[in-house]
């Protein structure tokens, strides 16, 4: 995909590819996958306000997962990186949301110090996906995107 592409290919690009956990993505689809769900995150939040039935926020949700943990895979193609990587990662980055909602319930917590860095880790892995550049090259994944 060139760097002149627009935020409407952009889209479309990780829409598209929500369930295809195969080949290569660039950083710009992968920033692009997170403003798509932080956009579920949002109508979730919008829609479960309006309606009684958890249906329809329940679809935003079914389609959201698959949409970020793929692009995530891709992502870590591109850097050369097993998709495997996301699992421990998303172990790691669930125990931290986990930890946030048992705090905002009045339950009790891990340490303080624990659930910083475990977040500052979750920013720095995602920053990487975010900003760092692939190799320009084929890999064993497949051809530059």
């Amino acid at each position: 995909m060139s760097q002149n592409t627009n935020f409407n290919d952009l889209v479309f690009t990780v829409v598209k590819n929500a369930f295809n956990f195969r080949g290569r993505s660039t950083a710009a689809e992968f920033r692009t996958a997170i403003v798509v769900v932080l956009t579920f995150y949002f109508l979730v939040h919008l829609f479960s306000n309006f309606f009684t039935d958890p249906i329809p926020v329940r679809a935003l949700v079914v389609l959201a997962v698959p949409l970020i943990l793929s692009s995530q895979v891709r992502r870590l193609h591109d850097l050369g990186m097993s998709g495997l990587a996301v699992i421990p990662v998303q172990f790691v980055m669930g125990y931290f949301n986990v930890s946030i909602m048992l705090a905002d319930s009045g339950n009790d917590t891990p340490s303080p110090m624990i659930l910083a860095v475990v977040g500052v880790l979750t920013i720095m892995y995602l920053l990487t996906l975010a900003f760092k550049s692939g190799s320009s090259n084929q890999n064993k994944f497949g051809f530059a995107p």
